[in-house]
């Protein structure tokens, strides 16, 4: 699910920025064990994680999916 967008410019930082990362969270009233940040640069991911977010570093489609069925235990 999408609540909504957040731009650099709202947030006045970038990724992998931590700032960026709390705005998110703060906003969405976000609980990081239960959000998942998907994105194809590790440093961001890794970002993500040191937060306590799931993270998966997007490489392809077929491996994103499936380690996104891996981590919520159903069929995307």
């Amino acid at each position: 699910r999408t609540d909504g967008v957040i731009t650099s410019f709202a947030a006045k930082a970038m990724k992998p920025d931590p700032a960026i990362y709390a705005y998110s969270e703060a906003h969405f009233a976000i609980v990081p064990n239960r959000t998942l940040f998907i994105d194809d640069l590790a440093q961001n991911v890794a970002t993500a994680q040191s937060r306590g977010w799931k993270g998966i570093l997007h490489q392809t489609v077929s491996k994103t999916i499936s380690e996104m069925e891996q981590l919520l235990n159903h069929s995307v």
